[in-house]
């Protein structure tokens, strides 16, 4: 049985953390290990029932990444410490592929750099993936100055 969350999550040292909600405190937490690696960290919003989500995206999941169910259904998968851009789509693709849903990504330093917002942005993606029919959709990139990331 899985639990609520999978991988090696760890809640961070800020007092406000256990204030966020679940996915945003495992995305809070991996964000703040890829700014100290200084390596890119995938979200992805998928459009389908937890269970199904799971049984595709389980297969991908490493000690350090998580899924999780979101609050009316779907889920949220955090990978973190890629190589790069490659590595994001790559997953997303098989994700995608596998579950036959509606995928939305966002790629932390790229198109956000706070959790809140990095959900918030794959989730516009994932809505638009659905509203035209399309297996996966990128969160829009923003361009202010941030860590330097291995691509």
């Amino acid at each position: 049985m899985w639990p609520e969350l999978v991988g090696g999550y760890h809640a961070a040292m800020d007092p406000m953390h256990d204030l966020l909600p679940a996915p945003e405190r495992a995305i809070a937490s991996a964000l703040e290990r890829s700014r100290r690696t200084e390596r890119p960290c995938l979200v992805l919003v998928v459009g389908a029932g937890v269970a199904a989500c799971r049984s595709i995206v389980g297969p991908q999941i490493r000690t350090k990444d998580a899924v999780l169910a979101l609050p009316g259904g779907g889920c949220v998968a955090v990978f973190e410490a890629l190589r790069g851009n490659r590595d994001a789509y790559t997953i997303a693709r098989r994700v995608g592929a596998g579950l036959r849903a509606p995928v939305g990504l966002a790629i932390f330093p790229y198109t956000a750099d706070d959790a809140g917002e990095l959900l918030a942005r794959a989730a516009v993606a994932m809505t638009t993936a659905q509203a035209h029919g399309e297996p996966l959709e990128t969160a829009r990139p923003f361009t202010p100055a941030r860590v330097a990331v291995r691509t």
